[in-house]
This record gives C-alpha cells, sequence and structure tokens, in this order.
C-alpha cells in the first residue's frame, strides 16, 4: 500500500462542511470504534496499523485515494476535528442521561406530581408576605407591594380554576369511553342492590326487546350509540309498555317483600 500521500488532505474541515478525509469517509462503525479507542488514550501509530489491516479500510483507500495509507497525521487530525464532535456528543448523551436519571428519580418521589404542593407553598408564602405587609406603614411602597402580592395571588386562583376545570374534563372524558356493555354492567349492578331484577325481567309486556330498551332509556343509552336506526314507520310501544319503561315504576325490592305477618 503506498505511503505518499499527496491527495485528499485530511485537514479538519470547518463545522459548516462535510469532512472528506480519509477516516471521515471509513463506516460510521469504525469511526465509531475508532474514536472510542481515543478516548481510551490509544496513540496514533497503532491506531493508524489497526485501521490499515481492516480489509473494509483498504477497500476504501484503493476506491477512494488511490491507495494510501492511512498515517499518523491523519490520526493527528481526526483528533482535532472529527473526534472533538464526536466527544462534544458523548458529553451531551451523558448529561442527557444524567438528566433522566434525576428526572425518573424525582417522580418516584412525587407520585401525585409537584406542581399543587409547589403552589399550596406559593400560596402560603404570600399569605405570609400579606400579613407582614399589614404592619408597615401606609405609603407608596406598600402600596406597590399590595399590587405585586394581589396579582400573585391572582394567578394562583386562575390555576385552581383552571385546575379543577381540566378534571372535570378528564371526569367526562372517562365517563364518555365507558361502552355500552360498561355501563349495562354498571346498571345490573344497581339493580342487584336496589330493584328485584327477576320482577323486573319477568313483566309479561316485556320481549327481550323491550327489556333492553328499558335499560337503555335508565341508562341515557341513544340508539346511535348502539349503531341501530329507528324505522320511520315503527309502532309505538303499547300504553301498558311505556309505563313499564319508566324507571320510575320499577318497584324496589322491599315493595315485593310481603310484610310479615307477626
Amino acid at each position: 500500500m503506498k505511503t505518499n500521500e499527496n491527495i485528499h488532505p485530511a485537514a479538519a474541515a470547518p463545522a459548516t462542511r462535510c469532512r472528506t478525509g480519509k477516516i471521515a469517509r471509513l463506516p460510521l462503525e469504525i469511526r465509531e470504534q475508532l474514536n472510542q479507542r481515543m478516548h481510551n488514550g490509544e496513540p496514533g501509530k497503532s491506531l493508524a496499523e489497526w485501521l490499515n489491516s481492516l480489509p473494509e479500510v483498504q477497500s476504501i483507500l484503493v476506491m477512494q485515494f488511490q491507495g494510501y495509507a492511512i498515517r499518523e497525521q491523519n490520526i493527528s487530525e481526526w483528533r482535532k476535528g472529527g473526534h472533538q464532535t464526536w466527544q462534544q456528543q458523548l458529553e451531551s448523551r451523558t448529561d442527557l442521561n444524567s438528566f433522566v436519571e434525576t428526572v425518573v428519580g424525582l417522580k418516584s418521589v412525587a407520585k401525585d406530581g409537584i406542581t399543587e404542593p409547589v403552589a399550596f407553598f406559593l400560596a402560603v408564602k404570600v399569605a405570609l408576605e400579606l400579613k407582614r405587609l399589614d404592619s408597615v406603614p401606609d405609603g407608596e411602597q406598600k402600596a406597590k407591594a399590595w399590587q405585586v402580592l394581589t396579582a400573585r395571588l391572582v394567578a394562583l386562583r386562575r390555576g385552581d380554576i383552571e385546575l379543577g376545570r381540566l378534571r372535570l374534563q378528564q371526569e367526562r372524558y372517562g365517563l364518555q369511553q365507558k361502552t355500552e356493555q360498561e355501563r349495562k354492567a354498571e346498571f345490573w349492578k344497581w339493580a342487584e342492590e336496589n330493584i328485584n331484577r327477576d320482577e323486573f325481567c319477568r313483566r309479561r309486556c316485556y320481549t327481550y326487546a323491550e327489556r333492553d330498551a328499558a335499560i337503555n332509556k335508565i341508562l341515557g343509552i341513544t340508539p346511535v350509540e348502539q349503531g341501530d336506526t329507528v324505522p320511520e314507520n315503527a309502532e309505538a310501544p303499547s300504553a301498558s309498555c311505556q309505563s313499564d319503561l319508566d324507571p320510575a315504576s320499577i318497584r324496589p325490592q322491599s315493595d315485593l317483600i310481603p310484610p310479615n305477618p307477626t
């Protein structure tokens, strides 16, 4: 392999340009190994010998650099350029990993979040400042301090209101996410505790369709939610069935138990 090098000097390229030297043309995996060995303090001579012994490197040198070998000068120039960039990226990854570990540790301590305790702490500090300010003689400075503390208190109250609104929206969203089967299961659980289920299901005018209609009416499940379509010429249920479909007509279980003759 040739050792004279007058082609493609491997001077460190500016940060805004892509490096085109011998080492910059090597595969990413080999460059990663090279950077790691540099990081471990391996001298340039042994690094150059190692690179020149690799078949992948030899192929690139023949195809792109007329077979001229990698020299210690190339290693030195890479150490000042590409390796510096690699070290900066390594430090960034290390800092990021450290930050993530710190955040994970804090989350394990404050599982329910930290904004509410901090907001409460700030509210206490504002209250103490207001108490201290009350004993200060009236004047321009006191008036300005009142304005600042009032603005802080208003901001805290707005935060409380927004938090309450957000929780309400989350609760509503959770209710909307319940499926038809879940709502029916909740209904039957309620029915077991409040009414006689057998009496509810054995009413003479109740077909299976009418029973489902009664359940859906109690649960507020619309035909659209069920995916059903209501025929335009559908007949209205009989008056007796209409009265039975009313949840108010369902008698509590206590009313169905005959009184004790004693």
